[in-house]
């Protein structure tokens, strides 16, 4: 079973989401784990400078995250709308 860690940012982030938004990602989050086997099932491998990243789409907002195969971690780095997700 996968678990699910949180970078400080990310958390912060969450944290200033509507409470709506929020919701619908810790939902996603909680009803997806239970199905995957390999989350790469339901994610979409970053390219270029976020090469080795990987991010979940909910909604109009998107999850950064890397996948740590070895201990079953999936840690989210960030997490913002579409538009600003990707800019650094």
């Amino acid at each position: 079973m996968w678990k699910i860690e949180w970078s400080k940012e990310a958390q912060k982030q969450l944290e200033k989401l509507d409470p709506q938004i929020k919701k619908k990602i810790l939902k996603y989050l909680r009803e997806t784990l239970k199905e995957w086997s390999d989350p790469r099932q339901r994610a979409e491998k970053l390219v270029e400078d976020k090469a080795g990243w990987w991010r979940f789409r909910v909604g109009d907002y998107r999850l950064i995250f890397e996948i740590e195969d070895h201990i079953l971690i999936i840690l989210i780095i960030k997490v913002g709308h579409r538009k600003e997700i990707y800019e650094d």
